[in-house]
């Protein structure tokens, strides 16, 4: 699927390995954006050439996510963290790159960085 495809299809939020196509499955650790895009029309070319960038300046793997807060709809490039602490690790991250949550693989349910 293409991400407008898949952005069009999952109005309440996916995360997507761009690489395959498919939904990531991830059961364990966290999600943590490195980029804020939010736009009632997305525009899909410039977030996957943003993608393409950050996976390889970050040299790790990177995902697409989306998800909806309240009026506004979210289209980021996110990173999954799973190690020992990864929890501190995602939140550090967060921090870092002025996110508002993080992302929990295990509960699906987002947690609010702490101020």
């Amino acid at each position: 699927m293409t991400l407008k495809e898949v952005y069009q299809a999952n109005p309440n939020g996916f995360t997507l390995d761009l690489e395959t196509g498919l939904m990531a499955k991830h059961e364990s650790g966290y999600y943590v954006s490195l980029t804020n895009y939010c736009d009632a029309k997305p525009n899909f070319d410039a977030i996957t050439k943003a993608y393409c960038l950050f996976s390889k300046v970050c040299g790790r793997k990177c995902y697409i996510g989306g998800w909806k807060d309240g009026e506004n709809y979210y289209i980021d490039i996110s990173i999954h963290i799973d190690c020992p602490s990864s929890k501190i690790v995602a939140f550090c991250i967060a921090d870092q790159f002025n996110q508002k949550a993080i992302f929990d693989c295990k509960t699906k349910l987002s947690i609010n960085v702490p101020v």
